[in-house]
């Protein structure tokens, strides 16, 4: 297996979304911006987002997975990236 690695640049409060191929074939990314625009912490949207996608499942559900994650501004961050993407995988 080899790795992906993409770098972007990155603002205050950008939202991140890693899932599984479980949850991305049950919900649309549009199903996705429309709860994650509601108020709510991080966990209740994944709470939500599980649910919909594991109603949705069937018997595929135990393959549903996802993390949400919020980028908060940190100035070490630049130079961490410089750091991973210099690494050889």
């Amino acid at each position: 297996m080899v790795p992906e690695i993409n770098a972007a640049g990155l603002n205050c409060n950008d939202l991140f979304l890693l899932c599984s191929d479980g949850f991305w074939n049950e919900i649309s990314p549009d199903e996705i911006l429309q709860q994650l625009s509601l108020p709510g912490t991080l966990q209740y949207h994944a709470d939500m987002l599980i649910r919909t996608a594991s109603e949705r499942g069937g018997e595929n559900a135990d393959n549903i997975s996802l993390l949400l994650a919020r980028h908060k501004s940190d100035k070490r961050l630049p130079r961490l990236m410089k750091r991973l993407l210099r690494k050889d995988y």
